[in-house]
């Protein structure tokens, strides 16, 4: 089981493309990325998945489907 790579770690040549994608998605809420507020906590890529752990902003807060 790989473990979850968080902000204070490097990031592998898989992670840190999902790091930069992550760079440009916006927070509409607040008008800026969501790494830069630390909403995102870790990034871990495994075969072909990828999991990316955050907190909401907000308890209403919702993800499209």
């Amino acid at each position: 089981m790989m473990s979850m790579k968080t902000f204070t770690t490097s990031f592998s040549a898989l992670e840190l493309p999902v790091y930069n994608a992550l760079l440009r998605a916006m927070n509409p809420e607040v008008g800026e990325n969501i790494v830069s507020p630390r909403l995102v906590y870790g990034i871990k890529v495994e075969g072909n998945s990828t999991k990316v752990t955050l907190i909401m902003t907000t308890s209403e807060a919702q993800w499209e489907q």
